[in-house]
Order: C-alpha cells, then structure tokens, then sequence
C-alpha cells in the first residue's frame, strides 16, 4: 500500500522573523507599549533631555531622540537582537534589578511589526557612532554615524504595517492617544529632572522643563485645561521595614474617572493593583466631595528582592512578597495624609443624608472591598447592610494600563431579581436588566454555532399549533414534539449554553418572560458581555444610569 505522506501536518521549526512577530504579540499591543519602552531605554541611558513626536495616535510615527549614554557602532545591532540586554546577566538578576529593561526583547519585538530607524552616538566618543536601519525584522542598513554630541534616536514608523491584523485590534484614536498620555506622564511624573518635550502631530511641542520640586512638576500634571490656577496638593509619606510611600492627592474632586490623574508606582514603575486603588479611593472619600473623586499619585519604594517584575511582558503586573505589608503601609500613609490636612478641608463622613445621597457614593461604597457592609443613613436613621451585594461582585476595581479589552476595566454586582450594577472604569456606574441583554442576545444569534445537546431537554408545553416550533430556532432554540404536552429541546445556541436553557426554552414557549425564576449570575454577565460590549450596551441603552434614590431602593 502506498503511503501518502501528508507534509502539511508535520512539525516543523518556525523561521525566526514569524517568531519575532509572534513574540511581538506579547510586547507590543498598541502604540503605547512601543512609547513606554522606547522611554524606558532613554531613562536607563540617564537622559537628562528627551524629545518625543507622535504622530496618528503613534501608528505612523513615534520618534524618540535622548542625550543618553548612546551605543557604540558594534553594539547597536544587538539592541535589536532578542534577549541582548546589559542589564542582566543570571536569573538572580532579575530581583536586583534598579532598570525598566532587562529581558532584552522590546525592540526586538517592535522592529518585528514596525520600520525602525536608529542613529547612536556613544557618551565615550559620539564619532563612534552607528545608524541602523530595520524593516519588519529585516536588516536594512547599518552604518557609522559621527556626531558632535551623545544620545539615542529612535523613529518607529508604520507600527503594524506588516501584521495589519493587529489594526483590528487597536482602540479608537481618543483612546489610544490616552493611553499614550498615560505612559508621557508617568515618565514626567517619576523624572521631575529630565526635560521633556512632547510634540502631537503637527501642533507646537508642550514644552516640560527639568524641575528641582517633584510638586511643581505634579501640579502640571494636574492641572486640568479648563483652570487657570494649579489645583492645591496635599502629600506625605510612610515606611514600614524599608519600605516607603509618598502619596499625592488632588484637593479638588469631580464625579465619574474620566480625565483622572491616577497612577500606582512601585520603584519608579508604573503599575496596577485594584487592591491599592481601592484602599486610596475609600480613604480619600473623606476628602473629595461625596460620590467624587480626584487625582492621585502614589510612589513605593520596596527593596527589589522583595518584587516580582517577570509576571507580565509589559511588566504592569507586580507580585510583592509582603502584599499585605505593602497594604497596610498604602492605608496607613493614607490616614495620615488625612489626619494632616484636617484644618484644610471638610472632612466627609459615610453618613448619607437622604437629600445628599448619591449614585457614585453607594456604588464607591458597594465595591469597595473591606467595607464593614454598612452605610448609615441620617434621615430615618436606619442602615443599608451591603455586606450580601459584596459577597456577589465579579470583576476589578481598576484598569489594566494595556488591556485591549475593556471586560477588565468593570465590576460587577448582582442586586438580586436579574438586576445588575455595572461600574465602569472611566463611565461610573450603570444599571443593567438582565432581561433586556437576553432579549438582545437573541436578535443576534448566529445560527451556524448550535449546540446540538448530548442529551434532549423535554420541554412542557400545552399549546397545539405545532407550526409554531421552528420561530424559536431563530431565537437560539431548536424544538421538536414529542406529543400533544410535551416538547423537546435538541440544540441551543452558544450564547446560551452557560446558563439555564431549558428553562428559559419553557420560558420561551409557554409566552413568559424568557428569564423568569432563572438565575443569573455576575459571572455569567461577564461571559455575556464578550458578546455585546459594555459601551455597545451603554450605546443601545441597555446599560442605564439610575438614581441614587432608586438605586438606594434597590439594595434595600
């Protein structure tokens, strides 16, 4: 018998540029990856200028240009090779680490989706310098380069060119130029002494001078376009067993996340922990007006052997060896923030007067983890026990800097009845009616991705006109009879398959409420929500703002 050898199935080793790109799925997820490691490299080569140009939202260009320590002609290439670093050389390094770099794959990875060129010129001997030129992993030129003077430029064009489908996957433009501000002004917020100056498209450059005073420095950061004045900061700090913290807040409060200033640091790095936010924003709410919040810094400072960088390639994510030490130095720094500016503001309490209350303070209260459970309310003198809504909620209190989703920039809570309180990141909170996003689901079911069931659910159903059976397949629901009484349900569609269909198939059938004595839980909202998004369900007015007055009504 002849054997046909089937060559498409054989294992094979991939060629390095595919890997690159594969790899650079990691690393570079939208521009702001490419600007923070692009930064990064300048701040490790102690720049004391740094120019930055963006053009597109950083699509099409994103130009770095330093006075830093500069490369050598020989040593330029290997900034582009994966795993040259000089940052590390065994394992045991990594947690002695006082640079942003060290896996030594950033560029490598950006030069694999993106047309890089770079000119270096050595601290040493700037006439030693080199230019290299790479095009989707591709060597195009290297070259001496002689200058007068010390640093790095970086050009990043057509970021993508070569995998367009990553473009798919990048947000709008507002939203990346955000995240883009987010990385700039973490680097201004940690490096008061670099000069920075900061070119969007084609409009004159926001020039940031090197500052002697860190407040000076934050008082521009939070300064919001529509003032003339700086707002008023207030700021301590703590330590506890090496560990210090300095933190910074804002006087001034508005309601909702948008336009906020808050950024976590852990040596200098900029990072996200729910955990941390939570316990400032509950902290503060003594400060900011009820329902509010304002802006925050907060910079630890914890011994490096006492951090875990390497959980995440853009190293967003950190494990700290003392968690709760580092939690309780945060709401200790916190109390005494407050306790030092008590003459200077009116401390709030949680007292909640019937006439003050409002959505932002019950949902803040709500999702914050640690609370007693209890709001008292001033008007009739009773309590809203929160304790059991607590026990219920799905989902994290603050975003991932470069999450491409926005499931994770949610928390959900389950108020009982299919009744759901969405908090949003950056929207605040909104109300959703379970009913009304399964009503939806089933206008968009996608008929090729039935689930035919191992087993048939028998379905009672006592109406005669059989002719009516197949309306429900559209629905998400393939019926048969079985007999006069009795139905049975052969497939479902995907979308359903989490939850109770049967049940809601009898629901269907005998004309009810399709979720009526079905549970749903915040989990399953969550799965849902990876069909209809959380702003698509804003944008169809299925997710509503509600009241506080309603809302209070609710959670009794």
């Amino acid at each position: 018998m002849e054997i046909i050898e089937n060559t498409k199935n054989r294992i094979n080793l991939l060629p390095e540029h595919l890997i690159d790109q594969i790899k650079a799925g990691e690393v570079v997820e939208r521009p702001a990856n490419v600007l923070k490691e692009l930064l990064e490299n300048s701040i490790d080569a102690n720049s004391s200028k740094v120019r930055v140009t963006i053009l597109n939202n950083g699509l099409d260009l994103i130009a770095i240009e330093d006075n830093g320590d500069g490369m050598f002609f020989d040593e330029l290439p290997y900034a582009f090779c994966r795993h040259a670093t000089s940052k590390i050389n065994n394992f045991e390094d990594i947690y002695r680490l006082n640079t942003f770099g060290f896996r030594g794959e950033a560029l490598a990875s950006i030069s694999s989706v993106a047309r890089i060129s770079c000119h270096s010129a050595p601290r040493a001997n700037p006439e030693q310098g080199a230019k290299f030129v790479i095009h989707g992993a591709q060597t195009v030129e290297h070259s001496k380069y002689a200058s007068h003077k010390c640093g790095t430029s970086t050009y990043v064009k057509d970021l993508f060119f070569n995998t367009p489908v990553r473009l798919k996957f990048v947000k709008s433009g507002q939203s990346e130029k955000n995240a883009l501000k987010r990385v700039i002004n973490s680097f201004l917020i940690n490096y008061p002494h670099v000069e920075f100056a900061i070119t969007w498209e084609d409009n004159d450059p926001e020039i940031y001078r090197a500052q002697d005073d860190i407040k000076t420095r934050i008082g521009e950061i939070f300064k919001k376009k529509s003032r003339k004045h700086r707002p008023e900061i207030f700021d301590t700090d703590g330590e506890y067993l090496g560990s210090h913290c300095k933190m910074y807040i804002s006087k001034d409060s508005s309601k909702g996340y948008s336009g906020k200033q808050q950024y976590l640091f852990v040596n200098n790095r900029l990072f996200t922990d729910k955990k941390l936010h939570q316990i400032i924003i509950r902290n503060m709410e003594k400060i900011w007006q009820p329902g509010q919040t304002g802006d925050y810094i907060m910079q630890l400072h914890v011994p490096e052997n006492e951090i875990d960088v390497n959980v995440h390639p853009n190293k967003t994510i950190i494990k700290f060896l003392k968690a709760n030490e580092i939690f309780s130095l945060t709401s200790a720094t916190a109390k005494k923030l407050i306790s030092e500016n008590e003459d200077k503001v009116e401390l709030n309490t949680l007292a909640i007067d019937e006439e003050e209350t409002n959505l932002n303070s019950l949902s803040n209260s709500l999702f914050n983890t640690g609370f007693s459970g209890h709001i008292e309310s001033n008007s009739n003198q009773s309590s809203l026990d929160l304790s059991r809504f607590q026990q219920e909620i799905d989902g994290h209190g603050q975003s991932s800097l470069f999450d491409s989703g926005v499931q994770h920039e949610l928390t959900i809570c389950a108020l009982g009845d299919n009744l759901f309180l969405l908090s949003h990141i950056d929207r605040g909170a909104y109300f959703l009616d379970a009913q009304n996003l399964i009503e939806k689901l089933m206008e968009v079911v996608d008929l090729d991705k039935m689930t035919p069931l191992l087993i048939s659910e028998p379905i009672s159903y006592d109406q005669k006109e059989m002719e009516n059976l197949p309306q429900y397949f559209k629905f998400g629901f393939e019926v048969d009879r079985l007999d006069e009484h009795t139905c049975v349900l052969r497939s479902v569609s995907h979308l359903f398959e989490d939850l109770p269909y049967a049940k809601m198939c009898e629901n269907l059938l005998n004309g009810e409420e399709i979720i009526k004595d079905v549970f749903i839980q915040g989990s399953d909202i969550r799965k849902l929500l990876s069909i209809i998004p959380f702003y698509d369900l804003v944008e169809l007015k299925l997710a509503k703002t509600i009241s506080a007055k309603k809302l209070k009504k609710l959670l009794k």
